[in-house]
């Protein structure tokens, strides 16, 4: 009985520890990642056809260049990080998800994260109204975001992703972990049958 308690005890510690691992290693998108495509300001108007212009601007863009995109009579400066890319799809604002969570799925495929910023944000370009934009092709898993005077976020074009989307690691181990402990409690139970 004590090795069966002691059993569930410590399979029960190690999913803990290994759920905590999983949440620790967010991707923390900022300014300075990597992701990092580039920022548009003042971001205005605010639907999702005008963002959709305005990652096109971006991507449209050479390395650490910048432009103008006139909608109405707003004119919006877009400047390009200095991150490379492999491959820039055009963002579609037609296949534009506004999810409730910032937990990307395997195999999910967006291309672009956008948000906007209103006023009150410190992100540190000099401008009330802000919209960043970050390229997630293949990339699945929990991340953030600067969340600042955030007015909302987009992401856009599912399932257009040409990268090859990897499981998360911590949850596969937790559910190799989980079946594991179950068999481990399956041959204590039953015990093994063996002849003499």
């Amino acid at each position: 009985m004590k090795q069966k308690l002691t059993t569930v005890v410590g399979a029960t510690v190690c999913a803990f520890l290994l759920g905590i691992t999983s949440n620790a290693n967010a991707t923390n998108f900022t300014l300075s990642s990597s992701q990092f495509l580039g920022d548009v300001i003042p971001a205005l108007p605010e639907s999702p056809a005008d963002d959709a212009q305005f990652i096109n601007g971006l991507i449209a863009l050479s390395l650490n260049g910048t432009t103008t995109v006139t909608i109405g009579p707003h004119v919006n400066t877009v400047v390009r990080s200095g991150n490379s890319f492999s491959s820039l799809p055009t963002a579609d604002s037609s296949t534009v998800t506004v999810p409730g969570s910032m937990t990307f799925g395997s195999g999910s495929g967006y291309t672009y994260l956008y948000a906007f910023y209103g006023a009150g944000n410190t992100l540190g370009l000099g401008h009330n109204q802000v919209g960043l934009a970050w390229d997630v092709s293949g990339l699945t898993g929990t991340f953030t975001i600067p969340s600042d005077a955030l007015s909302h976020w987009e992401l856009f074009n599912p399932g257009s992703s040409t990268h090859t989307s990897v499981p998360d690691g911590g949850s596969t181990v937790v559910l190799l972990g989980a079946a594991l402990t179950g068999i481990g409690l399956l041959r204590n139970k039953f015990g093994s049958r063996r002849s003499a």
